[in-house]
């Protein structure tokens, strides 16, 4: 059975890809297609969140609950970016070694920080960095697609 579509996507279809780089292997997951035109001009500043890595100490165990956080995050943050669409969807993520990197595009970046905070209300705190930038064409998207001329991260 087909997933239902969400977000700003007619479907809800990812790529994975991966990549050898200097500081070690990169997986990026991202959006297969472009949403509709209309869409793409509405939503056009993207906010990048990153997670600051932390000193993960050294036991497993520790590690463990590093890595178990920052998919709680992803887990949550994305679905409900999905299902709220207004404020925020996310694109693509790319993942090197301890640091990981979500990227959304938005329509208003203080309408972005109040949905974001609501969706973790209760969760967290998670050691995160955001910022913003104007990209009316999609290139944080585009650049992973077939033909997007992808420069490393």
């Amino acid at each position: 059975m087909a997933k239902k579509a969400t977000g700003l996507f007619p479907t809800d279809k990812w790529v994975l890809a991966q990549a050898d780089t200097d500081t070690g292997p990169m997986f990026v997951r991202y959006r297969a297609h472009l949403p509709a035109e209309k869409d793409r001009k509405k939503f056009s500043m993207l906010m990048i969140v990153r997670w600051v890595p932390t000193e993960l100490g050294e036991t497993n165990t520790r590690a463990r609950t590093y890595f178990d956080q920052m998919d709680e995050f992803e887990n949550r943050i994305v679905a409900v970016s999905d299902k709220e669409r207004d404020w925020g969807s996310c694109v693509a993520v790319i993942s090197v070694g301890d640091t990981k990197e979500w990227r959304f595009f938005t329509p208003d970046q203080e309408a972005f920080v109040e949905g974001f905070n609501k969706a973790l209300a209760g969760y967290g705190p998670y050691p995160l960095a955001i910022q913003a930038f104007q990209d009316p064409d999609w290139n944080a998207l585009k650049e992973f697609q077939p033909g997007g001329g992808r420069s490393a991260v």
